[in-house]
């Protein structure tokens, strides 16, 4: 937790009763923090000696339920009686003395000098390998979080320089979310064996995906005449691979024909002309090539396929087929041919019309006395013959039941 001290406005809008009113500004800062924490029960609060006393811990426990670890000031111990600094220092490095009263434990431990603290989450034992009581150890992992924060935050901090106040306090609320972002990550990806990206590349991570998530792609076409004439371009470097929420945001990821090759890993022969529009690569998976194949081209081949195609000529039906073959040629993936989509659209249509006993064609579809097939239409004409009706038929009677 991290606090800004404004004078005696700082608590202006917070309700204190009179009891916590009258709180030294250390206590009342925790003790404000504290009533945050949304599962109280659950939490240990650690604070250094700024802010601990013997009172302040009994009173958060009471009235919050929080549990509390820190160190403290030896006038602030509540009353415990404990060895002299002197008696202790002859002991030598390790050694440790404690007293407890209502639930709350004071040790006293030397180190380079003698350092006191008082607990009411965990006692002395056990002890560890280095000569020192339980609280240190945990004291020594839970602290650090605001020098750790601040390190962090500095190391890339973002310039916003202004007279008003809340402008750089806007800027450091973001590089710390940023930055917590980045712990969180790191937690994530020691439980699933990967190595983290460092802060900075995560940083630029996090702000290329928010550039480009969810936004279409920028538009493609020949300049206006009023605009300058194009300036030689230098050669850039070879663009990232883009971020993962980049690519999968389904928004704007449409191929795009180009007149230079461009290095692909999925195609036959290692290159393509196809690259994204949005990502600016070349590495164009075959799902994403099939998918806008399917929902643009052969949306458009096929259109009312089930009206017209019985009477197109072979010519027609050659060219057809021509633009499928180079479409799967393009993917690397099998597609259906015009002829295959034609069938099943028919038996489908012809499928919806026999659920529906109102519709107006229901009755053109008899069933003769062996409930097993459909009565076949009489026709005199081939373009008769070859129409939607006679076809879904025959269809039907050729399909498995």
């Amino acid at each position: 937790m991290k606090s800004w001290w404004q004078g005696a406005f700082t608590f202006f809008n917070v309700a204190l009763s009179e009891e916590e009113q009258v709180l030294p500004l250390g206590a009342k800062v925790v003790t404000t923090l504290c009533k945050t924490i949304t599962q109280p029960l659950l939490s240990v609060v650690f604070f250094d000696n700024y802010f601990t006393s013997f009172n302040l811990i009994q009173k958060l426990h009471a009235n919050l339920g929080v549990k509390c670890i820190g160190t403290v000031r030896p006038n602030r111990l509540g009353g415990a009686t404990l060895m002299a600094d002197k008696n202790l220092m002859k002991k030598g490095h390790g050694a440790f003395d404690y007293s407890s009263a209502e639930g709350v434990i004071a040790v006293k431990w030397y180190d380079n000098k003698c350092v006191h603290l008082l607990s009411n989450a965990c006692g002395i034992m056990p002890l560890s390998t280095v000569k020192r009581s339980s609280l240190i150890p945990a004291y020594n992992h839970h602290m650090g979080g605001i020098d750790l924060s601040d390190m962090l935050v500095h190391l890339y901090k973002t310039p916003a320089k202004s007279r008003r106040w809340y402008v750089p306090l806007f800027g450091y609320i973001l590089d710390l979310c940023i930055s917590n972002s980045w712990l969180v990550y790191k937690r994530d990806c020691s439980l699933l064996n990967k190595k983290p990206m460092p802060l900075k590349r995560f940083r630029l991570a996090v702000a290329h995906s928010l550039m480009q998530v969810n936004r279409s792609a920028p538009k493609v076409g020949r300049p206006s005449s009023c605009s300058p004439p194009p300036q030689k371009k230098r050669h850039t470097a070879r663009p990232s691979q883009p971020q993962p929420d980049v690519r999968y945001d389904n928004c704007g990821h449409w191929p795009l024909h180009c007149d230079k090759r461009g290095r692909c890993n999925l195609c036959p022969k290692g290159v393509s002309r196809w690259k994204c529009q949005k990502c600016n690569k070349n590495h164009l998976s075959s799902a994403v090539l099939v998918n806008f194949y399917r929902s643009v081209i052969e949306s458009i081949l096929t259109s009312c396929i089930t009206v017209w195609y019985g009477n197109s000529s072979v010519a027609d039906r050659k060219a057809l087929q021509r633009v499928v073959k180079t479409a799967q040629r393009i993917t690397g993936t099998p597609l259906p041919s015009i002829e295959e989509v034609q069938r099943k659209r028919c038996l489908r249509r012809a499928r919806n019309i026999l659920k529906d006993s109102s519709h107006p064609a229901n009755g053109l579809f008899n069933l003769l006395p062996s409930r097993r097939r459909f009565r076949s239409l009489r026709t005199r004409t081939s373009r008769l013959r070859n129409s939607f009706f006679p076809t879904a038929v025959s269809l039907l009677n050729l399909a498995p039941l």
